[in-house]
């Protein structure tokens, strides 16, 4: 009976420490989401740090060439190591277990146990070779460590962030373009946050206000200043029908060319 009992406590335990276990990955995860959601610029290097060995493998292994030599003597050197291996381990299990009157004899398993432990160990070895030589010429070199090639992420949420900004101003001052363009450039705006290390939001991106029918604004075309960025990012559009989303630099063209005659710069 005692025993039974202790078991259903393990079994107990286990579930619990399960469950907790479950949750516990769950609200990490969610963290982990929620600060990829709402930190600008974040994504991208967590995707890159997680997928970047795709990109890897598909710019370098198109641009690898087979030497058929060097692998058909490196396939006859390993079937001879592995042969002469055999044997020899073989033949020394064999005297050990007639020495000592044991009936197990050496197996093939045991030898490509051992084959592939010396594999393991030639690659670590490759391994941190090529560590400490990738921190000597990072220690030596001039060049920065890191550098961002492609920021679009950033501009995604930047303009993203500043459209909820606009409407947020054009809402406390009933639509009024003028008022908004004064209360946005004023400092502090009370609007837009800006960090002390990057450059303010409304120095770094166009925002166009689109206006309808009596001079009241209907939408809002905002898109990087900076013409590389503009080509990378494309522009965030955002209309009071519903219609929003991130587009192309090309289609962005088109959307300013179309509502040209109502459009206000902020």
């Amino acid at each position: 009976m005692n025993t039974l009992v202790k078991a259903c406590c393990v079994k107990c335990r286990a579930r619990e420490s399960g469950r907790a276990l479950f949750w516990l990955v769950v609200i990490v995860s969610l963290f982990f989401l929620f600060i990829m959601m709402t930190v600008p610029g974040i994504i991208e290097p967590g995707f890159v740090l997680l997928f970047g060995w795709v990109q890897f493998l598909q710019r370098t292994v198109s641009a690898m060439s087979w030497n058929w030599d060097l692998i058909g003597m490196g396939v006859l050197a390993s079937a001879g190591i592995l042969f002469l291996g055999h044997k020899l381990l073989g033949g020394i299990a064999n005297k050990v277990a007639v020495a000592h009157n044991l009936p197990r004899r050496w197996s093939w398993k045991w030898t490509w146990s051992g084959f592939v432990g010396l594999l393991i160990l030639f690659l670590v070895g490759m391994a941190i070779g090529g560590i400490a030589h990738q921190i000597g010429w990072m220690m030596s070199t001039n060049e920065p460590m890191i550098e961002a090639k492609n920021r679009k992420w950033r501009d995604y949420s930047n303009m993203k962030q500043l459209d909820l900004e606009v409407r947020m101003a054009l809402d406390d001052v009933g639509g009024d373009a003028e008022k908004v363009r004064s209360d946005l450039r004023s400092d502090p705006s009370g609007y837009t946050y800006d960090s002390s290390a990057s450059i303010p939001t409304l120095q770094a991106y166009h925002v166009l206000l689109v206006k309808g029918q009596g001079e009241k604004v209907v939408g809002r075309l905002i898109f990087p200043r900076d013409g590389r960025k503009r080509e990378q990012a494309g522009g965030y559009f955002s209309f009071d029908s519903g219609e929003s989303g991130l587009c192309p630099w090309p289609k962005m063209q088109e959307i300013v060319k179309t509502n040209r005659a109502n459009l206000i710069a902020l």
